[in-house]
């Protein structure tokens, strides 16, 4: 998906969902001529296919982006989490607290809500082929598929969970959906429904009683932590069928802290859940070697790149042949009330390290996605600058703007991003709150999403 790199004077994007007449379109073409000519530079629009409703492109990706609208969070009494974000080509879709909601793209206006029953308990971190997956109820028995794009439930069905299951005892990793199935874990043991009919596909555990499966995650395949005999080992398995394909032994004494990705497989491994993470790997899979990431100092080992509470790996993000993960923070040189780090790239099929992306002076730095084969990194803003997204070449490591936002909202921004997590979807940057939790009059209303055009 190529980017657009806009001159500092562009056509508005379009801020309605109605299909816009032909006038308006040669209108629209004709101003984009005279930019071009007047700045007598080259530029890429979107040449990827998507569009929005009616077949209306999607606002293009500035360079120079501002924060164009928010979705509040709903009112609450206790924290609540919401962790998971999913995209179409026309909405972002939340799970705030007892409702699925989509919102538009273009506007943030809520175009669709799909209630539950209860509360949530638990969603799939991924959605596959358009769909996602959320576990609900008093006590979390209830199983509900939902069509993003049409924003409606396919189905729902009862779950066998043990009667005053609270929502808080429900792990994360718990739920998974692939282009044709979705997986559920209830105790040790996780059951493939196929989507189409609900028919019960595979019991993803061993027959003897020996292993039992802790998580599991999906997308382009279905994997599965378990433990067999006091040691975990991963599983993956057919996304159609749930079969089992193959498995890898997690190394002695060490457990699984998180899947950063299913596909390319990468696992991140941990000795004890306090200490950080202690090694990743990449599982080529079918008979290849696992390949150890050298991660050496380059990596921000204490902190953890994985998140215990959620399936999200804030700190790595893996690409089709590289894997970037968050380095440690350090004074800013010459500056020691500043922070900075760089986040490092892996190569896939080596585990060895290529180069480091540093950022602009003064800023943190934290991985968001792969785009064409560079990295999009993004720069938290602080009380003088708006945040930006920063663009390293995938070949050197050589730094460019792909996005910078104002420092007129910068306290705004830096208010939302503090319980948000930093996503990039078709070109577009988001900030979608981690959970949600009550807030008085006067103080500063948290977004449920922000979004930046």
């Amino acid at each position: 998906m190529p980017p657009s790199v806009m001159p500092p004077t562009v056509v508005p994007p379009p801020t309605g969902g109605g299909r816009r007449g032909r006038t308006t379109l040669v209108a629209v073409l004709a101003a984009v001529l005279v930019t071009l000519l007047a700045g007598g530079g080259a530029w890429l629009l979107y040449g990827d296919g998507d569009s929005g409703e009616d077949g209306e492109a999607l606002p293009p990706h500035r360079q120079n982006a501002a924060l164009a609208w928010e979705q509040p969070v709903p009112r609450v009494p206790l924290v609540e989490e919401t962790p998971t974000t999913w995209f179409t080509e026309k909405f972002v879709v939340k799970v705030p607290v007892t409702e699925v909601a989509g919102f538009r793209r273009d506007t943030g206006k809520r175009a669709w809500r799909v209630p539950l029953r209860g509360v949530t308990c638990g969603t799939s971190v991924e959605a596959a082929a358009g769909r996602a997956a959320v576990r609900h109820g008093l006590s979390c028995e209830l199983l509900t598929v939902i069509d993003l794009a049409r924003g409606e439930a396919l189905w729902t069905r009862k779950l066998p969970v043990p009667a005053g299951t609270e929502p808080d005892t429900v792990d994360p990793g718990r739920l998974a959906v692939t282009e044709e199935a979705v997986a559920v874990v209830l105790e040790e043991s996780a059951t493939v429904f196929r989507i189409a009919d609900q028919k019960v596909l595979q019991r993803l555990d061993r027959l003897d009683g020996s292993c039992g499966v802790k998580s599991v995650r999906g997308g382009a395949v279905l994997v599965a932590r378990a433990a067999c005999d006091g040691r975990q080992v991963v599983w993956v398995h057919d996304p159609v069928t749930g079969e089992r394909e193959w498995a890898w032994p997690v190394p002695a004494g060490l457990q699984v802290e998180g899947f950063p990705s299913a596909s390319p497989l990468v696992v991140t491994l941990h000795r004890d859940i306090t200490e950080g993470t202690h090694s990743v790997y990449h599982l080529p899979g079918k008979g290849k070697p696992a390949v150890p990431i050298d991660m050496g100092r380059n990596v921000d080992r204490e902190a953890g790149l994985c998140e215990h509470v959620t399936p999200r790996c804030p700190g790595a993000v893996a690409g089709e042949r590289t894997l970037y993960l968050q380095g440690p923070k350090h004074a800013s040189p010459g500056d020691s009330s500043a922070q900075e780090n760089e986040v490092v790239a892996f190569d896939l099929r080596t585990g060895k390290a290529m180069w480091a992306a540093k950022p602009e002076a003064k800023r943190e730095l934290v991985p968001v996605a792969e785009l064409q084969g560079d990295l999009i990194a993004y720069e938290p803003a602080t009380p003088e600058k708006g945040g930006a997204l920063l663009r390293y070449d995938g070949g050197t490591g050589r730094r460019s703007v792909y996005e910078r936002h104002p420092s007129l909202t910068s306290e705004r921004e830096r208010e939302v991003a503090r319980n948000a997590a930093p996503l990039l979807d078709r070109g577009m940057f988001f900030l979608s709150a981690e959970d949600v939790y009550p807030w008085e009059e006067g103080e500063p209303e948290p977004a449920l999403v922000a979004a930046f055009r």
